[in-house]
Order: C-alpha cells, then sequence, then structure tokens
C-alpha cells in the first residue's frame, strides 16, 4: 500500500507540474543594445543556438553580434572582448551626471 500511494504521488506531481515556470530564461543583448530572451540550447566558437519561448522551431545568432548573454540568476555565459574595455573606461573617466530632475552626481 505504501509504494502504490508512493507511485501515485510521484505520478500526480508530474501530470500537474507546469514545466513552462520552471524553465531558465537567458536574454542575449546585442550591440545596440536590444535582447532577446530564449533559452539557449547551446554555444560554439562561431554562433549561438536558440528557441524562443513561444517558437520551438531553433534559431541562430552569430556570435561576434552578442555583446553579452546572461539568464535569470545573473550569470554572465558570453561577453565580447569590449564589455570590460567599455567597463574600465567608464570608471576611470571623470566629470558629472545630471539626472532628469537636473541633479548632479559627482
Amino acid at each position: 500500500v505504501k509504494r502504490i500511494s508512493g507511485i501515485f504521488i510521484i505520478l500526480s506531481t508530474i501530470l500537474t507540474g507546469d514545466s513552462l515556470d520552471t524553465d531558465v530564461n537567458h536574454v542575449i543583448v546585442d550591440h545596440k543594445g536590444n535582447s532577446i530572451v530564449a533559452i539557449i540550447d547551446s554555444m560554439d566558437l562561431d554562433a549561438i543556438y536558440y528557441k524562443l519561448k513561444d517558437q520551438m522551431d531553433p534559431q541562430t545568432i552569430d556570435i561576434d553580434k552578442a555583446y553579452f548573454i546572461y539568464n535569470d540568476f545573473d550569470r554572465i555565459y558570453h561577453y565580447d572582448w569590449s564589455y570590460y574595455e567599455n567597463i574600465r573606461r567608464i570608471k576611470n573617466r571623470t566629470g558629472k551626471m545630471i539626472s532628469i530632475h537636473n541633479d548632479t552626481i559627482a
């Protein structure tokens, strides 16, 4: 009886579970700032293979067109060579920023 109830509980959780909510979303950002929310299938030295959540047909993008790729858990999978160079330039730049409300940040 314990075994049958265990099998019943396992089958009921598998059949009633919604697998779309448990997928990790990957965000592919290009050099212009456009982003693609998808599920990455694989990556190699030349291309990124991914599937959009609403479409299941595979698509590819050239890896040189991707600025960086991260997921829901803020893990970066790929970044372009200029990513850290741009961060370094911003850190070493002097000046001030003016916000929308005309506040200055030095």
